[in-house]
């Protein structure tokens, strides 16, 4: 019996590179947002990544926008979907969390997706992300969200 668990063992230990992804633990974005208005409100936007595997990661979400010298907030998370090429990475994603602004913070709904152009292993421009930002405030609200940056992946 011993025998055939030391077998069974050293059989999984040959097996372990089978499953081997090149897919980066965790990616770190940072780049320029702005919403689809007018005037538009501009601002800095910033994630953390985790993947689980090559299509499916959880993701974290940070942005500030600035109009008319007030400053307003997002934070969302949740799961992002994609296909990862040698040259691109498209994706679309499920977020959801909270917009803040001066007198409020709203719960927001921020379905959205990109495209990564692959510099090398450890780099990426995020070449476009757009997302809907659906929230009420006094009535249901819908703005359109672009943002473009860097991508830094860890850990592939």
């Amino acid at each position: 019996m011993k025998k055939l668990l030391v077998a069974i063992a050293l059989a999984g230990l040959f097996c372990v590179p089978a499953f081997a992804q090149d897919v980066p633990k965790a990616e770190v974005y940072g780049g320029f947002q702005f919403l689809i208005d007018d005037p538009q409100p501009m601002g800095f936007t910033g994630a953390v990544e985790f993947n689980l595997n090559e299509k499916v990661g959880i993701v974290g979400q940070f942005g500030l926008l600035r109009k008319y010298g007030i400053s307003t907030y997002e934070f969302v998370g949740g799961p992002r979907f994609g296909y990862r090429g040698d040259k691109v990475r498209v994706f679309f994603h499920a977020l959801a969390g909270g917009f803040n602004t001066p007198y409020k913070t709203y719960f927001v709904v921020s379905p959205g997706g990109g495209l990564d152009i692959n510099i090398n292993k450890n780099v990426a421009i995020r070449a476009a992300q757009v997302d809907a930002l659906m929230f009420f405030q006094d009535d249901f609200e819908m703005d359109l969200q672009y943002s473009g940056g860097i991508v830094f992946k860890i850990g592939s």
